[in-house]
């Protein structure tokens, strides 16, 4: 017989969370003062002597320059109103988030605790499109999509900007006169549409994809590139952003991304098109696409027969496995 015991820290002040004093390896920040009532919280005491003996923060700090409390208030608060399309952890100390609006957030962490909350706005502004849909954070770039522009942006960052990405410092903050946004279309730009971007290992090719569009009033009116779904871009800091070519997929995809071990296939997982692809008994093809003579070539294709539809999947480091969520 085996089994793991684990803690669950909350990252937040708020009451609304519910964690009662009786919820043993579960906890969260509290405000200075002890709750207005106590005969509600019969442990109270005895778990804040806990924690403060095993050094667990109970009030988050607020001395400056940090100012831990302000800051995770104004992050909770960011989080009302925008999502997170992109998680990144630099090491087991340092994790950041990209949100909607091009937020960007860097958590310093001591172990299960916060240390450090740095929220960056630089990019706010001086992006092409107001909402993020997608992005990937790398040492040398930023590279993201947008919904309602037709667009994928490249932030590139020198030498500076690339240690503030490293350590999160707070004095580290992206420089707005030491970065370089760069853009090319991608599809429709009227278009709304939730595009999803990806990198290659070598950080020289970026991809960018999307669902196919079905309810499209005018598909006559589009040319061959408009209907295209799947994008292969050249990422060069010299030249900027270059489409090198594009293809409409045969099927709808799930899931895009650049092979680790051929850095410049791309592996995806594709959906039968229309109705079918949504009813009971299903299949999922395994593709693998790759540029050749400036075409977007699909080299192989596996068809996987499914019980139901496929939500999500994701891919063993060797490549060798995929493991697909389904809706049942």
């Amino acid at each position: 017989m085996a089994f793991c015991l684990a803690e669950l820290h909350l990252w937040s002040t708020k009451s609304s969370l519910q964690v009662k004093d009786t919820d043993i390896g579960t906890y969260q920040y509290y405000d200075k003062g002890e709750p207005a009532h106590s005969l509600e919280h019969h442990y109270y005491s005895d778990k804040l002597h806990f924690c403060q003996a095993r050094g667990y923060p109970w009030t988050p700090r607020n001395h400056r320059p940090e100012k831990l409390c302000d800051s995770l208030k104004e992050l909770e608060e960011l989080l009302q109103t925008n999502s997170c399309v992109h998680t990144r952890w630099r090491n087991k100390y340092c994790c950041q988030l990209l949100l909607s609006n091009g937020v960007l957030v860097t958590l310093a962490l001591n172990g299960p605790h916060l240390k450090q909350v740095c929220i960056d706005h630089t990019l706010v502004g001086r992006l092409p499109g107001n909402t993020v849909t997608d992005a990937v954070l790398s040492n040398g770039l930023i590279l993201l999509s947008f919904l309602e522009r037709g667009q994928v942006a490249a932030v590139y960052l020198n030498k500076r900007n690339q240690d503030s990405l490293k350590t999160g410092r707070r004095t580290d903050k992206l420089s707005p006169s030491e970065i370089k946004v760069a853009c090319v279309e991608v599809g429709k730009a009227s278009q709304r549409l939730r595009r999803r971007v990806g990198l290659n290992r070598l950080q020289d090719v970026a991809l960018c994809w999307w669902n196919l569009d079905e309810h499209s009033e005018e598909p006559w009116m589009l040319t061959d590139t408009q209907r295209n779904n799947l994008f292969l871009i050249s990422c060069s800091p010299t030249e900027g952003l270059k489409i090198l070519c594009s293809v409409r997929t045969e099927g709808n995809p799930l899931d895009c991304c650049f092979s680790q071990l051929q850095h410049y296939q791309m592996l995806m997982v594709e959906l039968p098109a229309g109705p079918q692809g949504f009813r009971d008994g299903t299949c999922a093809n395994a593709c693998v696409y790759e540029c050749v003579r400036g075409r977007l070539h699909r080299l192989s294709v596996v068809s996987i027969p499914l019980p139901s539809h496929p939500l999500c999947c994701s891919r063993h480091p060797s490549e060798s496995i995929l493991l697909l969520g389904l809706s049942d």
